[in-house]
């Protein structure tokens, strides 16, 4: 199976880089692809800034590599900026980043107008053209860390005025969506002398490696009928491998590419999270970008289509999904494509840094839920996967997410000045920062009914509604009170 690069999380989240291999935490991962849709739908940005670089230490933790740095890559937009403004920095995430990302594409350009203000996005690394070696083993690998990264930001941060002398004096604020939202909130509580405040969306704040929930919400958003819907094409598939396809229903461009008779459980849980990417994605990025296909038109469409046959249904379900030919899906493959190593591969790094950190894998091993048969993705797949590619078995990835929770506090921030957006239909919620912060002074807690991955960060749009509205201007308001307007 080829990696998925929805970005992915930009995963995105293509069939957005949001999700490899399954995993959709990333969500700038896909921007700069929905950047080139929007274009494409007569949506366009500001110039784009020239590409930059600042010399980055390769390993903030060992005295010994003190001197070896590699090329960061980093993009400024000053254009609304005067003397003693603040510096928002976009700190990036599990995918390549764009320069457009500083060019109106994000809420972030009217808050730099507002408070007078520049706009810098920085490369997460290992990720796009920030490679620190230009040959990744499995003990460089160890170098791709969220503690790594944010010691890359903070240093960034801390050197970035003396290199534009009319920066001196600006305080930083970290934004993020997404894993990028996470790594945002720990920049200002483990900096808060550097950043001042961060603005965290749809952040996963909470690492966890059976993530169930994350096809509850799905499920729930889908609703009830368009659930049921789904699901007869995903009990066909089960129906399919049991028989070997003796006795399968599905057309070939839904049908594996190995071929039935072929597959094992471990390529199943493959096709299977293949399968279900394209339904889950539409979820988690619903109405957030113009041009993409909604929930609504899913579920509308696919309802009517099974009113009339077996078949009918089937065929929409691939031509919405962009379904073309075999699903190339089988663990092997996806093993092998872990093992090469290659620098810049967005969904092999991401991988990597869920084995080794966070796992966000999400099963189907809730017997309870309507849209997925019981067992048909297993946290085995994931544990196996992790094993193959990077050996890690399935003790050392609990043990590691445990250590993570324990090093960032999982949900129980103790900080403050940070805003902690959710929204109800994005799969994310589960394991970020809701209802209360109990040890954050001066926080923003707020989920946003009715909408998805990261809503409140794009540029606003004629068509938002009231309550995109009011989660920018609780944003607003607290940053008021910090920088006074």
């Amino acid at each position: 199976m080829k990696l998925l690069v929805i970005l992915c999380h930009l995963l995105v989240l293509q069939c957005m880089i949001s999700a490899v291999l399954g995993v959709r935490p990333g969500h700038l991962s896909a921007h700069s692809m929905i950047i080139q849709q929007q274009e494409a739908n007569g949506v366009f940005f500001d110039a784009a800034a020239p590409d930059q670089y600042f010399n980055q230490y390769v390993d903030h933790f060992d005295d010994r590599d003190a001197r070896l740095t590699f090329k960061q890559r980093y993009w400024v937009n000053d254009t609304m900026y005067q003397a003693g403004g603040p510096i928002f920095m976009l700190v990036g995430g599990e995918a390549p980043s764009s320069s457009k990302e500083v060019a109106g594409y994000f809420w972030i350009n009217d808050l730099a107008e507002r408070y007078h203000g520049a706009v810098v996005s920085v490369e997460h690394r290992f990720y796009g053209e920030s490679q620190p070696f230009t040959r990744i083993t499995t003990d460089k690998l160890a170098l791709l860390s969220s503690a790594q990264a944010l010691e890359d930001f903070a240093v960034f941060a801390s050197e970035f005025p003396s290199q534009f002398t009319k920066f001196a004096g600006s305080e930083w604020v970290s934004v993020g969506g997404s894993y990028s939202g996470s790594l945002a909130a720990w920049l200002r509580t483990k900096y808060p002398h550097i950043f001042k405040a961060a603005l965290a969306e749809s952040a996963p704040l909470e690492a966890l490696d059976d993530f169930t929930a994350y096809f509850k919400t799905v499920q729930d958003t889908l609703g009830t009928t368009c659930a049921e819907v789904v699901r007869a094409i995903y009990d066909e598939s089960v129906w399919c491998f049991q028989t070997a396809g003796d006795e399968c229903t599905l057309p070939e461009n839904l049908s594996p590419l190995i071929g039935w008779d072929a597959m094992v459980e471990l390529d199943f849980a493959s096709y299977m999270s293949a399968m279900t990417d394209v339904v889950a994605n539409t979820v988690q990025y619903d109405k957030d970008h113009p041009g993409r296909l909604t929930v609504e038109t899913l579920c509308s469409e696919l309802t009517a289509a099974s009113q009339v046959g077996t078949s009918e249904l089937h065929a929409m379900f691939a031509e919405l999904n962009g379904l073309t030919g075999p699903v190339d899906a089988d663990f092997e493959s996806d093993a092998a494509v872990l093992r090469t190593h290659a620098p810049g591969d967005a969904g092999q790094a991401w991988m990597w840094q869920c084995c080794n950190e966070f796992a966000f894998f999400q099963t189907s091993s809730k017997a309870s839920y309507v849209l997925l048969p019981d067992g048909s993705i297993t946290l085995d797949y994931y544990h196996r996967l992790c094993e193959a590619g990077f050996g890690i078995d399935s003790a050392n990835v609990a043990a590691r997410v445990a250590e993570t929770n324990v090093h960032y506090g999982a949900r129980n921030i103790v900080s403050s000045n940070i805003a902690f957006l959710t929204n109800s239909e994005d799969p994310w919620h589960n394991l970020a920062v809701e209802g209360s912060a109990a040890g954050c002074r001066n926080c923003v807690v707020h989920q946003t009914p009715g909408h998805a991955h990261c809503a409140s960060m794009y540029a606003p749009r004629a068509s938002d509604d009231a309550a995109l509205k009011t989660a920018r201007k609780l944003q607003v308001a607290m940053l008021d009170s910090i920088f006074g307007q």
